[in-house]
């Protein structure tokens, strides 16, 4: 393996085929943003609160299996490279655990319940975890420059919106749509078959991602000499990147937006359900018409990059997400938008929707970007390339945290005592008043937390141009 000097244009098709790879992780998140929480309590049964604490162990154990993975990536050298093993060997896991997922044995009781989807979390995020950190990493190695690194991640952003764009739209315009005289919502059989659905998804896509970028392993970084492995090298790895200033803003940025997600993913179908009382149908189009604005921000990446800096297009992204989270419910808690089935409330939601999705894209795209700019002020610090390490520190920065956030989403459904089994236009206004209150206002201002944390990050354009020339030096002096 050879490392480069100066940065490396890469073709579009490495980019389509890097970034395709990301519609395997999207399958996990649409399943359990959109599903998963509404399924265990609404169909199969399962309190809020065991849901909650089964979510959290999931990630808890998930949050831990990434600086593994990250570590032992790092280290590992072979003729497909440090990453793509691991990526291949995710595959056939993955997709039997979404089988899993959504077809618990019957007759299990409340800790039955809790204890196999605890179980199957478990699993199914392991497999993940070793497809998804490598390809993370990988990502910050396939070029050295600043933009196009944006470039890269915004690929990879990109397909994974069109991933669980298109998966939650084809559950519910397609499979959630067959509910007789009831909700399909509310029928277990058409979770079994959003289960195949996820698993061929997250199959196909991965396969796709480690066969059509393997040609790229020869460019990338070798990592330097190979340390003997240590159990105690994943903490010891974390420690050192949270060392570097920079990268300890975007960690804590990460934790408190973690956190705050976990509560919203979770009342969010609740939400569209209950609240707003849209159709299955309804929710299906409004998730697709996120294809618009992902389409929309991805053209308008570049010219955003070369006018602002990264840290500031992040921040507008933040404040953007708090001031739309907290308008759309709000408005209706003072009556000032539309009641419930009137057709200008379901337009209303389509800009709603516009602004959520371009300020999360924006968000997921600055972020890593960032974080593998700080990847190369740590090399020039210590002379170590640590990608896989800083990449699984963002993993558990968010994880842990959300999966607390995703355990207070539960017991919140309890709290706000939402009956399991009802279906929608049937819940008392006490209770959809107190998901409406938790849902918008107050979830729209915690989010103001990991936006004004990011203020004393401090790596611009000219640094990171300073950090590349010594790094590139180092390359000619030893080559």
């Amino acid at each position: 393996m050879s490392e480069e000097q100066g940065p490396r244009k890469l073709g579009i098709g490495v980019k389509l085929a890097y970034g395709v790879g990301s519609m395997g992780f999207a399958a996990k998140d649409a399943a359990f943003v959109n599903f998963v929480p509404f399924f265990y309590t609404q169909v199969v049964g399962l309190s809020g609160t065991l849901y909650g604490a089964a979510a959290l162990v999931g990630q808890i154990a998930d949050a831990i299996t990434d600086p593994l993975v990250g570590t032992i990536s790092d280290n590992h050298r072979s003729r497909w490279g440090r990453r793509h093993p691991f990526m291949a060997l995710s595959i056939l896991p993955l997709a039997l655990c979404f089988l899993m997922l959504f077809n618990p044995p019957a007759g299990l009781g409340q800790i039955g319940l809790f204890l196999w989807l605890a179980f199957v979390a478990v699993c199914l995020r392991t497999a993940l975890t070793a497809f998804a950190i490598p390809h993370a990493a990988l990502g910050a190695e396939l070029s050295t420059d600043y933009e196009e690194r944006s470039t890269v991640v915004s690929y990879r952003t990109t397909l994974g919106w069109f991933a669980g764009v298109a998966l939650p739209f084809a559950g519910l315009a397609w499979l959630f749509a067959r509910g007789g005289e009831g909700d399909g919502r509310l029928l277990a059989s058409n979770y079994v078959d959003y289960g195949w659905l996820s698993a061929g998804v997250a199959a196909v896509t991965i396969a796709i991602s480690v066969y059509f970028t393997r040609k790229q392993i020869p460019f990338l970084p070798s990592g330097g000499p190979r340390r003997r492995f240590d159990w105690r090298d994943p903490i010891r790895d974390v420690v050192e990147a949270l060392r570097n200033r920079n990268f300890r803003w975007v960690f804590v940025a990460s934790i408190l937006f973690g956190a705050i997600s976990g509560v919203s993913v979770t009342l969010g179908f609740y939400t569209n359900t209950y609240f707003w009382g849209f159709s299955s149908v309804q929710v299906g189009i409004l998730s697709a018409s996120s294809v618009l604005p992902t389409i929309v921000v991805f053209i308008l990446l570049r010219p955003l990059q070369h006018r602002f800096e990264k840290k500031h297009i992040f921040f507008a992204a933040g404040f953007l997400l708090v001031l739309n989270s907290m308008w759309w419910i709000g408005g209706r808690l003072i009556g000032i938008l539309p009641e419930n089935g009137d057709p200008w409330l379901y337009r209303i939601a389509f800009v709603h929707q516009f602004l959520l999705v371009a300020s999360v894209w924006l968000v997921q795209v600055m972020s890593p970007s960032m974080v593998a700019d700080v990847a190369d002020e740590f090399e020039v610090e210590t002379g170590a390339r640590r990608d896989g390490i800083f990449f699984a520190a963002m993993g558990f920065a968010l994880k842990v945290p959300t999966g607390l956030g995703q355990f207070v989403g539960g017991v919140l459904i309890d709290v706000i005592a939402l009956p399991s089994g009802v279906e929608p236009g049937q819940v008392e206004p006490g209770v959809l008043f107190r998901l409406g209150v938790v849902a918008g206002p107050l979830i729209g201002l915690a989010f103001l937390a990991p936006v004004l944390s990011m203020l004393p990050f401090r790596l611009d354009r000219r640094r990171h141009a300073a950090l590349r020339a010594q790094l590139d030096e180092r390359v000619k002096q030893t080559t």
